[in-house]
């Protein structure tokens, strides 16, 4: 398993997490701050691709980056109900 975490500082302080299977190539983006693109470029790196993106709550603080991922449709990420 692969795990990287950012702590992130502008918009606000928070931490968002990258983990994975490196032998799948699979990833998954937890809370999200930062562009799409600073996740995707991560898991490039470590030789995985992005497959799903997960909030674990809503931030009051600063908005999340989900949305703006293209792992995520138009309305929304699947819900665990619909999966």
């Amino acid at each position: 398993m692969i795990l990287r975490q950012t702590l992130h500082t502008s918009p606000a302080i928070a931490s968002s997490y990258l983990f994975g299977c490196g032998s799948k190539g699979v990833g998954v983006v937890v809370d999200p701050v930062a562009k799409p693109e600073f996740y995707l470029d991560s898991a490039a790196e470590l030789g995985m691709q992005v497959r799903y993106v997960i909030d674990t709550h809503i931030h009051a603080d600063h908005l999340s980056s989900a949305m703006r991922s293209p792992t995520c449709s138009a309305s929304g990420p699947r819900s665990a109900r619909s999966a």
